[in-house]
């Protein structure tokens, strides 16, 4: 929970932060106009590099099926998907929009099925899985907006498995790019399937939908297109280059190009203004040696408790101060774990934000019998 509360300082601290980088975003908001959406964030940090009405409400398309994937890859776990067959109902078959071409008599893998959403978006594919999963698609699409609250949507609501248009189904970039970083996440070895180009059935062969794979330079891997005339063109996508994952999302566009121009924008701005540094591992000594006093030990190092990594505007490099701070000396009894200090980041604005640090060993307080000598050269020590 702390940790949490940390993130979102630094996160506001950011959102300040990136004045620094005025002209470039100010050439990304110009691309966006009335009714589109766009978010892009740095996955290890989670920092908010661009956002543009990301909060606000917007038909999800086939953008949603996302959720539709994190859930079928739930339900595989330990299961073979080509070993598992589902035959198509004729409300799969009858699917509008993009489809995958499915047979009404024929069973289909759950392999093949997946390929068929993933790469190809096929709304007959999605109800045939929610349906052989679930039994209807009702329950698919109840599952799905679970599913979302869990993973921390606030403001998404499922009512098909396709992203079909209605009224009720909606969601925000903000929910999409987190449902995107929960995935990827999680299920890294199916993650791979998006970076598929094409795929055939039923001797169709159609190219993946994904128009930002194009994108090579940027490292873009997936993740989901969508479109329909009450959404427009969207683009859910992420990219891994020098060691950094960016995810973003924009839609309400007017062309497949236009969210492939976007995006690749986006990228670009995010790979080229900002940078992470890392503050600390998980388990390093921080600081060695913090005096104690009064305690059976003289010294005690100093930890982080987890990764602390900060997104950063490359302006900024040189501005930031890093340092670590606790009240010294630490008085004993103390055990291990047991948080003591910070790594304290100023920010040029002012802003500070802190990363607790912990002690490495417990320290008991030592025996009554030396406690006099040892007030006598700590009153010493501080005169």
């Amino acid at each position: 929970m702390l940790y949490k509360k940390l993130m979102k300082k630094i996160l506001s601290t950011l959102v300040l932060l990136t004045v620094c980088c005025g002209a470039h975003a100010k050439m990304l908001r110009s691309l966006c106009r009335e009714g589109v959406r766009a978010l892009l964030v740095d996955n290890q940090t989670g920092a908010e590099l661009f956002s543009y009405e990301a909060d606000t409400l917007m038909f999800p398309s086939s953008m949603q099926k996302t959720l539709l994937l994190y859930l079928i890859f739930e339900y595989l776990n330990e299961r073979d998907a080509r070993s598992i067959r589902f035959t198509p109902s004729k409300r799969a078959y009858k699917q509008e929009g993009s489809r995958m071409f499915l047979e009404m008599t024929r069973s289909v893998s759950l392999d093949e099925l997946i390929d068929g959403i993933v790469v190809v978006s096929g709304n007959d594919a999605s109800v045939c899985v929610a349906e052989g999963i679930y039994g209807t698609e009702a329950l698919a699409a109840e599952a799905m907006e679970v599913l979302a609250k869990e993973l921390g949507c606030k403001n998404t609501t499922v009512r098909n498995v396709s992203g079909l248009p209605d009224v009720t189904q909606m969601t925000t970039a903000r929910d999409l790019v987190t449902v995107a970083r929960a995935l990827i996440a999680k299920f890294p070895e199916h993650f791979k399937r998006f970076q598929r180009r094409s795929f055939a059935h039923n001797k169709i062969k159609q190219h993946n939908r994904n128009t930002a794979l194009e994108l090579e330079h940027l490292g873009v891997d997936g993740v989901k297109s969508g479109h329909t005339d009450a959404a427009g063109y969207g683009l859910l996508f992420s990219a891994f280059k020098d060691g950094r994952r960016l995810i973003g999302l924009v839609n309400g566009c007017k062309s497949v190009q236009e969210t492939k121009e976007v995006a690749e924008q986006m990228l670009t701005y995010g790979y080229n203004q900002f940078v992470n540094i890392c503050l600390a591992q998980k388990g390093s000594v921080v600081v060695r040696d913090a005096p104690v006093y009064l305690g059976r030990k003289e010294t005690v190092d100093l930890l982080a408790p987890r990764d602390y990594h900060i997104t950063v505007p490359r302006a900024l490099l040189q501005k930031i101060v890093v340092q670590a701070r606790y009240k010294a000396p630490l008085k004993a009894p103390f055990v291990a774990g047991a948080e003591v200090g910070e790594i304290e980041v100023v920010w040029p604005s002012g802003e500070v934000t802190r990363y607790p640090l912990i002690t490495a060993q417990p320290v008991d307080v030592m025996a009554f019998w030396k406690r006099p000598f040892a007030l006598i050269m700590h009153w010493l020590r501080r005169w």
